[in-house]
C-alpha cells in the first residue's frame, strides 16, 4: 500500500512509467494496484491539453484529482475499466470525454465516495460492480449510464442526469434513492431482473424523457414521471408499484399485459393498456385523462379524487370514496363494492345504467343520464341544488335522504318525463323540494314540508310521510289501544 503521483504529463495509465511515489515527482513508482491511492499535483499536467489515458483495466484505492491544473484530460480506450476500493474526488477543471464500452466502477467490500463537483462523466458506465460495499454519492451526479451491478449504491439524496440506470443482474445489491431527482434522458430504467435487489425509493423523483424502458422489476418506486418536449412512446414491463405514476401530453404509455399498483395517477398522454389492470391504493388522485382507454381499473384503497373523461373495459371501486366533478362511466363491467361517490360543483352523472352503492350529489347543479340503480342516494348541496333527470329515465333507489334547507329542484331534460322507482321497501321523505314531471312509485316518495308541485307528477305525494300512528288509523285491520 502507497501513493502514487501522475508525473508524465500525457501518457498511458499502465506501462509508460509515468507514476511516482513522491508529491515532488522524484522517485518513480511502479502502476498502482488496488491497494494504492492516486493523486494529482500541480506537476501532473503542466500544460493545456494533456491525456491521462486508461488503457485497460486498471484499479487503486482511493483516487483525488484536486491538485491537478491546466484542465487535464481523462479518456479510456475501448474496452477499459477504473477500478475504484475506495473513493473518488474529481474536479470540475478536467475533461472525461465520451467513449465506448468504458467503465467508472468501484468494487470490494469496504465503503466508497464519489465527488464529481460538477464533471460530467462521460464513461459507458459508472456505479458500483462487485464487493458489499456501499457507494455513496457526495454531490450532484452527470453521467452516461447508472450502473449498480453488485453493493450498494446511495443516492443520497442527490440529483443524478444520465441517459439511463442499468441493473439486470442477479448478485446482491441495494438502491438507496432517498430524496433524489433523477433524470434519464435515454433507455431509461431497467431492473428487469430483480432478483437479490433491495430497493428503497424513498422520497424520490424519477423523470423519463426519451423513448425507451422503465422495466421496474416488480419493485415498489415513490414517484416516476414519463414526460418530455417531444412525443415519444415508453414501454412499462414488470408488475410494479408507486407513490404516483404520470406522463406528460406528448407521451404515449404502453402497459402490455402488466399489473400496476399506484396511489396517484396521472395520464396526460397517449395510453396503450393492452391487457393491463391498474390497482389504485391508499388515498391521492386518479386522473384518468380524457382520451384515454384502459383495460381493468381497480380501486383498492380509502379515497381517491377523479378527472378525466376516460373509457375502460373493467372498473371496481371496492370500498373506496370516490371525489369527482364529474361522473362519465363508460366501462364494459363496473363493480361498485361498498363505495361511496361524491359529486361536487355542477358536473354530469352518466351512470351508464349501472348499480351504484352510495352516492352524493353535493353540488350546485347535476345532470343525470342513464337508468341507474342506486342502493343510497343522498342530496346534499350547501344551498340550493337543481337535479335534471334525462327524459325517459328509470333510476331505481333503495334510499334517499337530504341535508341543508334550501329548496332542491328535480326536473327533466325535456318534456317526456322521468321516473324514480322505489326498491326494497323504500319509504322516501323530503322536504323543500320543486317537482315537476316526475314520476314516482305510488306511496314511496313523499315531497314533504314546503314543497312544490311544479306538475304533470305521477305518483309523488307532496305533504310529509304520515306518522306510525296516523297510519295505524287509516288501516281497518288495526285496533289501537288510546291513552286517556
Amino acid at each position: 500500500m502507497g501513493d502514487r503521483y501522475w508525473g508524465l504529463q500525457t501518457a498511458d495509465w499502465n506501462g509508460a512509467s509515468g507514476w511516482f511515489s513522491d508529491a515532488g515527482l522524484t522517485i518513480p513508482a511502479a502502476d498502482p494496484t488496488s491497494s494504492d491511492d492516486v493523486k494529482f499535483v500541480a506537476g501532473s499536467f503542466t500544460g493545456a491539453g494533456q491525456i491521462l489515458t486508461v488503457n485497460s483495466n486498471v484499479y487503486c484505492k482511493d483516487i483525488d484529482w484536486t491538485g491537478a491544473l491546466n484542465t487535464p484530460t481523462l479518456t479510456f480506450t475501448t474496452g477499459a475499466r477504473l477500478g475504484i476500493y475506495g473513493n473518488c474526488t474529481l474536479i470540475n477543471a478536467m475533461v472525461i470525454p465520451t467513449s465506448v464500452n468504458t467503465f467508472i466502477v468501484f468494487h470490494g467490500d469496504s465503503n466508497h465516495s464519489l465527488t464529481t463537483n460538477g464533471v460530467t462523466i462521460n464513461t459507458q458506465c459508472v456505479g458500483s460492480y462487485s464487493g458489499t460495499g456501499t457507494l455513496t454519492l457526495l454531490d450532484d451526479l452527470n453521467c452516461r449510464t447508472l450502473l449498480l451491478r453488485e453493493g450498494v449504491l446511495n443516492t443520497n439524496g442527490k440529483t443524478v442526469t444520465g441517459s439511463d440506470f442499468y441493473s439486470p443482474y442477479t448478485y446482491v445489491r441495494g438502491l438507496f434513492l432517498g430524496g433524489s431527482t433523477l433524470n434519464f434522458t435515454g433507455y431509461g430504467w431497467d431492473c428487469r431482473v430483480s432478483t437479490n435487489l433491495t430497493l428503497n425509493a424513498g422520497t424520490s423523483t424519477i423523470n423519463l424523457s426519451s423513448s425507451g424502458i422503465f422495466a421496474g422489476g416488480g419493485l415498489t418506486y415513490n414517484n416516476v414521471r414519463v414526460a418530455g418536449a417531444g412525443a415519444y412512446t415508453l414501454t412499462v414491463t414488470g408488475d410494479n408499484t408507486f407513490n404516483s405514476l404520470s406522463t406528460g401530453a406528448n407521451q404515449t404509455l404502453v402497459l402490455g399485459s402488466t399489473t400496476q399498483t399506484v396511489n396517484s395517477w396521472e395520464m396526460l398522454g397517449a395510453l396503450a393498456a393492452n391487457t393491463a389492470t391498474i390497482n389504485v391504493d391508499n388515498t391521492g388522485t386518479f386522473a384518468g385523462g380524457d382520451i384515454t382507454t384502459y383495460n381493468n381499473i381497480a380501486f383498492i384503497g380509502t379515497a381517491h379524487t377523479i378527472t378525466g373523461a376516460f373509457t375502460c373495459a373493467s372498473l371496481d371501486l371496492g370500498a373506496e370514496t370516490i371525489s369527482c366533478t364529474d361522473w362519465l362511466l363508460t366501462a364494459t363491467s363496473f363493480t361498485c363494492g361498498t363505495s361511496v361517490i361524491n359529486l361536487t360543483g355542477t358536473g354530469a352523472f352518466a351512470g351508464n345504467g349501472k348499480t351504484y352503492n352510495t352516492v352524493n350529489w353535493n353540488g350546485t347543479s347535476h345532470t343525470i343520464s342513464g337508468s341507474n340503480t342506486f342502493a343510497k342516494l343522498g342530496l346534499n348541496p350547501t344551498g340550493t341544488q337543481t337535479i335534471t333527470w334525462t327524459d325517459r329515465s328509470n333510476n331505481k333507489i333503495g334510499e334517499m335522504t337530504r341535508t341543508g334547507s334550501e329548496i332542491i329542484t328535480f326536473q327533466g331534460s325535456g318534456a317526456a318525463g322521468w321516473a324514480l322507482i322505489a326498491i326494497g321497501g323504500i319509504v322516501c321523505s323530503l322536504y323543500n323540494m320543486s317537482i315537476s314531471r316526475g314520476t314516482a312509485t305510488a306511496r314511496r316518495f313523499f315531497a314533504g314540508t314546503n314543497s312544490t308541485n311544479g306538475g304533470n307528477n305521477v305518483g309523488w305525494l307532496f305533504h310529509n310521510k304520515p306518522n306510525a300512528c296516523f297510519t295505524a288509523l287509516r288501516t281497518p285491520a288495526t285496533q289501537l289501544c288510546v291513552r286517556r
